[in-house]
């Protein structure tokens, strides 16, 4: 589904249900913000569902954490709104604070404590005593949360968050990671100059891809309109410095063009692989290549 129909759907449902929607845990809608003549985040219209783990994906700059912190009540809406459990998260921050879990990248937590250990710490700050699984079972937003984590720190916390699933939290996470969010997230959101350019589980996202890529490793700077003219090729672009993609419907037929392409202009390849596109493939193709702070 492209995003323009998923956001003529998304506000059918708002105009049809209202944002108390028992399915709806995040509903976003028309939300714009800037900051000066700055503008961060234009129109953006998403809902997540309860018991959903949601990916939100976006380059440096895109609108990801004004997004998040939007929803977790530290800035307000310039247009639009959003809800949160139906609240709104600056107006009834007092009911709606106990209901949700921030995870920041860097923390100032107590490293010696487990999260159930510091769940009871803190809710000894309290008057009544919390349930922790109640607390666990509402809505977390995690940003990036396996930045600078080694493989098997990931993979734990990864396990973390499908536990979450599976007790009937709802999770919106941000990463950088394309396979974080292929493996899981059940629908994933890319935002780029603070609008919506795609909003879809990811396998139907990847599905949209259907022709094979070829990728390889070769000089930076090739020229990509000679490689898209190969009679087999269907799509050519250079996705980082020296790293090429092609897509083709023949692969057989392109490797051909493509080694004699390469032989006659004198240039030799250190990598090069043949497969189907990625999330990573359609997250470069919609938001580009270029490196942004």
């Amino acid at each position: 589904m492209s995003a323009n129909q998923q956001t003529t759907t998304q506000k059918a449902n708002l105009q049809a249900h209202g944002t108390r929607a028992n399915d709806e845990a995040i509903v976003v809608d028309n939300f714009s913000k800037s900051y000066g003549s700055h503008p961060v985040v234009d129109q953006l219209h998403f809902t997540v569902h309860r018991g959903e783990v949601f990916a939100l994906l976006g380059p440096n700059g895109a609108g990801k954490t004004t997004t998040v912190e939007t929803l977790e009540g530290y800035t307000k809406p310039d247009q639009g709104s959003v809800r949160v459990l139906g609240r709104d998260p600056i107006r009834e921050a007092q009911s709606l604070k106990p209901l949700i879990g921030v995870m920041l990248q860097q923390d100032g937590l107590y490293p010696a404590l487990t999260a159930r250990e510091i769940l009871r710490l803190y809710a000894g700050y309290f008057r009544e005593p919390q349930n922790i699984d109640a607390l666990l079972e509402c809505v977390g937003f995690l940003d990036e949360p396996t930045a600078g984590m080694d493989p098997q720190a990931r993979l734990a916390t990864w396990e973390i968050i499908r536990d979450l699933k599976q007790r009937g939290a709802t999770v919106l996470l941000t990463t950088h990671l394309m396979d974080e969010a292929e493996r899981l997230a059940d629908r994933v959101a890319i935002i780029d100059h603070g609008r919506l350019v795609a909003l879809d589980t990811p396998s139907q996202m990847m599905g949209v891809q259907n022709a094979t890529t070829v990728r390889f490793v070769a000089p930076t700077g090739l020229d990509c309109t000679q490689l898209a003219a190969l009679p087999a090729a269907q799509r050519a672009e250079e996705i980082r410095p020296s790293s090429y993609l092609i897509e083709t419907e023949a692969v057989p037929t392109l490797l051909a063009e493509l080694t004699a392409w390469l032989r006659d202009n004198n240039i030799t390849l250190s990598e090069l692989h043949v497969g189907h596109g990625s999330l990573e493939d359609l997250f470069l193709r919609l938001t580009g290549a270029e490196v942004r702070e």
